[in-house]
């Protein structure tokens, strides 16, 4: 058994831990025979939060008839609603825009009793509110943290409390990955995939941070709006969330919805339709930001959704949904080097460099880590 007296900076090289050079992810070894999250199945259990990708673990109910009937759709040209006014402009154009950022990798990996492998991340997570003053983008808010996460509660009979008091004195912070019911098992990669979750959900701890200093002005966030539950009000706050990754198809077997979705050319938008979920109900489309002649059928495609409550207040005004989505289409990234350019937009670009900025090269926040432990 593993001593309690176990403390200080040297936690990990006592517990046996290993550095672990960077790699490229590996398949699950088991093939899903043993339950827990995965790479792709990032989830939280109540210990460590509210589901981040809930969305994609459980079918949401969605209404197709929203805006009009599945067998009416048709593309929605966004550029036809006019220019925005100044009344438009000061209640509902958004003026700031939300994101985060998690850079890290697992730099050590040791084992439990039962011969568990337990990954130990090193990241840095932050978030950023920018704000669009007199046409000019400026930091209105940040927030960088560095952070150790691994599951701890596999270690019962060892008190890492002062490991994290020391870690602490070195500006790093320390997260602990909740066990599941059914324990870890012998999956590294499973294991791995909880741990990047547990940072992940720490990034948007502090998305929300930056969304509830101002609750007022209109905002964009990049992401879900059920990740970002609590941080506004859903009937009051103008908020606008921008979807650039699509794991959950909301169309089910309609097929001229989806021929619809394919059919978009640039600057035209499907009709809208509601998601409801336990984290929420959002009004949503889908809107081609870019790309032409159907060289790909999904690409430089975005969604958007509001709060549905917040869009019920504006008598289902969907022209304002057209005049956020010819918004998006005007600010989006024409830096061609930039990755995803075909689904990025200017503000939020501006936000992630401006945040990068603030971030220490990982390698070196590595090497200072693998000193201070003696790994």
């Amino acid at each position: 058994m593993i001593s309690h007296t176990i403390m200080g900076l040297e936690f990990l090289q006592q517990l046996g831990a290993r550095r672990m050079r960077d790699y490229q992810a590996q398949p699950m070894l088991l093939n899903g025979m043993f339950r827990g999250a995965t790479i792709d199945d990032e989830e939280h259990d109540e210990a460590s939060g509210e589901a981040i990708d809930a969305e994609e673990k459980n079918a949401p109910d969605v209404d197709l008839e929203y805006e009009s009937v599945p067998a009416s759709w048709q593309p929605i040209r966004v550029s036809d609603c006019g220019r925005w006014n100044d009344l438009d402009d000061f209640s509902l154009r958004p003026r700031r825009f939300i994101d985060g950022k998690d850079v890290g990798r697992t730099v050590a990996w040791l084992q439990t009793e039962e011969g568990f492998p337990v990954p130990v991340r090193l990241s840095i997570i932050g978030a950023i509110a920018m704000k669009n003053e007199g046409g000019e983008l400026k930091r209105e808010w940040h927030q960088v943290q560095r952070v150790v996460t691994m599951a701890l509660d596999c270690f019962p009979n060892v008190d890492a409390g002062t490991w994290a008091e020391s870690l602490a004195e070195h500006d790093f912070r320390l997260l602990n990955v909740p066990v599941p019911p059914e324990g870890l098992g012998y999956d590294f990669e499973k294991t791995n995939g909880r741990t990047r979750a547990r940072s992940r959900y720490e990034m948007n701890t502090l998305e929300k941070r930056a969304m509830q200093i101002d609750n007022s002005t209109p905002m964009l966030v990049d992401g879900r709006l059920d990740q970002h539950g609590g941080a506004f009000d859903a009937q009051t706050t103008p908020v606008l969330g921008l979807i650039k990754s699509h794991r959950q198809q909301y169309f089910a077997n309609d097929l001229n919805c989806w021929k619809t979705l394919y059919e978009l050319e640039p600057g035209q938008r499907t009709p809208s339709f509601v998601i409801r979920n336990p984290l929420g109900n959002y009004v949503s489309w889908y809107l081609r930001m870019c790309g032409t002649n159907g060289e790909l059928p999904n690409y430089g495609v975005v969604r958007l959704e509001l709060p549905f409550p917040f869009f019920e207040s504006l008598a289902r005004d969907f022209s304002c949904i057209d005049r956020l989505s010819q918004l998006v289409c005007e600010y989006r990234c024409r830096d061609e080097s930039y990755g995803r350019a075909a689904v990025s937009i200017h503000p939020v670009v501006r936000a992630e460099e401006s945040l990068g900025a603030l971030f220490t090269p990982l390698d070196t926040l590595a090497h200072k880590f693998y000193r201070l432990t003696a790994l």
